[in-house]
């Protein structure tokens, strides 16, 4: 049997398991990585901000906006990574994922960008989806 290698999600799962069951701890020592690495990027990108925050609520929102995508989004990414080049362990993906996730200063060019992307790729697939439908 082959062994995960010692990394921050194995660290999170032994801490989560003196708190919780081994079965509770394994579910949520990924997503305590996650939250813990897109924290630690979130705030490194809020101290390089320039935008003036003057409520006491908005570097929380700033940080916990950035947490909540990276939850959402790291897991889907990492299994997509992982589906395209299989060296690629989903699981040793998280850390830096969720990191960068949370650095990301500027959402509105990234989902630009995105979106410049998906209006490349999607019309030819959306055309191959309609060749295997009609044969």
């Amino acid at each position: 049997m082959e062994r995960d290698p010692a990394d921050v999600v194995a660290l999170l799962v032994a801490l989560l398991a003196f708190v919780t069951s081994n079965e509770v701890a394994y579910l949520l020592g990924p997503y305590a990585a996650i939250v813990v690495s897109a924290s630690a990027g979130s705030a490194l990108s809020l101290s390089a901000t320039e935008k003036v925050m003057q409520k006491w609520w908005q570097p929380m929102y700033y940080i916990a906006l950035r947490v909540g995508v990276a939850v959402v989004l790291t897991v889907a990414i990492a299994e997509l990574a992982h589906s395209q080049v299989p060296e690629m362990k989903p699981r040793t993906l998280l850390v830096p994922l969720a990191f960068g996730i949370g650095w990301m200063s500027d959402y509105n060019s990234v989902m630009r960008w995105i979106g410049a992307a998906l209006k490349k790729v999607l019309p030819g697939w959306l055309s191959s989806l309609g060749r295997k439908n009609d044969g």
